[in-house]
């Protein structure tokens, strides 16, 4: 049954105390430390506007029916509220019999509900997910599109409709449920319908398939995404969100119902939900993107991806074992115990573990959970769909089809244009080719352009282009003679300023570094360099360390600085870099990404 909104548990109400309002709950079978197990939940501001009522499976007794009721009657004197039984519904599974099911109402006094239903904008079902669950979803998706055929709408304005709002419209059930491949294959019929279609109902063709519209514009798409893959992206956040929120009631039923005996990575369980179903479709992707620093050592050894390179479960599949083992386990005064890691894994996996992830453990930490697909370690949908998406290699041409001074409608009708006008990569002889364009279809409707006409709106369009890339330029009221003048005569000004190097005070060390990555990422080296109050160079030293990013030479050159400056004892330095990111991070001012991790906590 459906009650009203419950107070907040922030503070017990005046009628009644909070021992009291709790030893209600258990009543019922719901008890403190099932629902409040850790001490972390300090304050539960809000619940669920409803809550359902389950009866126990005790044939419709009407003695526990009696019970509940009390508890519930119990519940509006402490709370202050009242439950509305005109408002209510019971649900009945289909074999419950009419006799039970007419004792409860005539005790309850609760009208039957029958199923499915709507609950917070999602089906509620019980069974197999069948198509007509989700038909109320189908339907408004169509209703909005019913609303928008009586306009003239340009393929830019569909565009927009269908990034904007189509595409938005399923995303709140798909974060909660996994609705059947049909049904989103039937929104995303809708949406090339209202895409390719004309005034009113009429069809129009369709030129390019669905799946090829929803890639990125270099890829050959118009940058649509598929609502299948977003399905998956929102799903690979629900992972997510139960492999790392420790203090999260949902992630400890998760864990309570389905890895008591197996690790999440392993553990399939028996009658599992259609949610839990989709997770674990998806879960070997996404945890190989989860990685976890190691700070107590308290990540499983096989099944957690401590390495970098995924779960050791995966990778070292002839030696791996199923055994829950802690990855402080190898670790003894402060280095890894390498005869250990022998008897575990190969000799290739102990050379890397030994080489390139630290052994130091942070007694008061916890193992921190990066997420590999974005370059903050935080987890967002759209990071998780550009890792699951199906993707397609890069085509230059594309890059200047796509070009954002060129309005919509122009860039769309070169995309859809055969191959042989694909060659047409300039702005200009686009301009000009999407003017006798033009011109064709006026022709053909029995209009008529003149030459002249043409050369002016071809003239409007390039002025319109460069308008928006120099907008310091005035380009009104001018022939082809007097713009290309004009512009051949803005030249970008030089601007030069002093940069000088400033000695340290007397008994200071100043320590320059720089690192460069060509290609970002591509092929890196390192350089620092230290100079004392007369500017005398002290040590210098520079080296390549292979295939990394800007970030990473960066770091790795300040970390190499300070590392020779302990060693040597020199504590008063000044340090300086020309990364602006780094000299951020080091004073906390952003966030450390994830591919330093391990680097910045050993520079603090």
């Amino acid at each position: 049954m459906y009650p009203p909104e419950l107070p907040s548990f922030s503070q017990p109400h005046p009628s009644g105390t909070w021992p009291e309002y709790v030893g209600s709950l258990e009543e019922v079978g719901v008890t403190s430390t099932s629902v409040f197990s850790s001490h972390k939940i300090r304050e539960l501001k809000h619940c669920a506007c409803d809550v359902k009522t389950v009866f126990p499976s005790a044939g419709g007794h009407k003695g526990s029916i009696k019970k509940i009721m009390a508890v519930l009657n119990k519940y509006e004197k402490i709370s202050g509220q009242l439950i509305n039984l005109t408002k209510s519904y019971m649900y009945f599974h289909e074999k419950v019999s009419i006799a039970v099911r007419n004792r409860i109402r005539r005790t309850t006094r609760i009208g039957v509900g029958s199923f499915p239903f709507t609950y917070l904008g999602c089906p509620m079902f019980y069974g197999r997910k069948k198509i007509c669950h989700f038909e109320e979803l189908v339907k408004k998706v169509s209703r909005r599109v019913m609303a928008w055929h009586s306009r003239l709408l340009t393929y830019g304005g569909k565009y927009v409709l269908v990034c904007n709002v189509l595409q938005s419209m399923p995303i709140y059930l798909m974060s909660a449920m996994n609705p059947p491949k049909g049904v989103i294959n039937q929104i995303q019929k809708i949406m090339a319908k209202f895409f390719w279609g004309k005034v009113g109902s009429l069809k129009g063709k369709h030129w390019v398939a669905w799946d090829d519209l929803c890639l990125p514009k270099a890829e050959g798409g118009i940058g649509l995404r598929s609502l299948h893959t977003v399905a998956d992206s929102l799903f690979a956040k629900l992972w997510w969100n139960f492999r790392t929120s420790s203090d999260s009631l949902w992630s400890h039923y998760m864990w309570n119902k389905y890895c008591k005996k197996q690790h999440p990575v392993i553990a399939q369980g028996t009658g599992i939900s259609h949610v839990w179903r989709k997770m674990i479709q998806i879960r070997e992707e996404v945890e190989h993107n989860i990685w976890w620093q190691v700070k107590a050592g308290e990540a499983s050894f096989w099944f957690d991806n401590w390495t970098k390179q995924g779960a050791l479960y995966y990778l070292e599949e002839q030696n791996h074992g199923e055994e829950e083992i802690e990855v402080k386990q190898f670790i003894q005064e402060r280095r890894w115990n390498k005869g250990k890691l022998n008897q575990y894994v190969s000799e290739e996996m102990v050379q890397y573990i030994t080489e390139n992830i630290s052994p130091v453990l942070i007694e008061t930490g916890k193992d921190k959970a990066w997420w590999m697909g974005s370059t903050t370690g935080n987890f967002t949908v759209k990071s998780a769909w550009d890792l699951l998406r199906h993707r397609r290699d890069e085509r230059e041409i594309l890059k200047f089809i796509w070009n954002k001074g060129i309005p919509f409608r122009i860039n769309f009708f070169l995309w859809r244009a055969p191959s042989k006008v694909m060659e047409i990569y300039k702005v200009i002889p686009a301009l000009i080719t999407w003017t006798l364009w033009k011109r064709r279809n006026s022709r053909k409707h029995g209009g008529d352009i003149s030459l002249q006409n043409m050369i002016s709106q071809v003239l409007q369009n390039v002025q319109f282009i460069l308008k928006k890339k120099f907008p310091w330029i005035e380009m009104r009221g001018q022939n082809w003679e007097e713009m290309i003048r004009r512009l051949g005569a803005n030249k970008s000004r030089l601007y030069h300023c002093i940069v000088r190097w400033d000695a340290p005070h007397e008994d200071v060390i100043k320590c320059n570094t720089d690192g460069a990555s060509k290609g970002n990422p591509g092929i890196s080296a390192y350089g620092y360099c230290l100079r004392n109050s007369n500017g005398d160079l002290i040590h210098a030293a520079a080296e390549n360390i292979g295939i990394t990013t800007n970030v990473e030479a960066e770091m790795r050159a300040i970390l190499e600085a300070i590392r020779y400056c302990v060693n040597k004892k020199m504590r008063k330095i000044i340090l300086e870099s020309d990364s602006l990111l780094m000299i951020k991070i080091i004073n906390e001012a952003w966030k450390v990404p994830w591919v330093i991790a391990e680097e910045f906590d050993e520079l603090k």
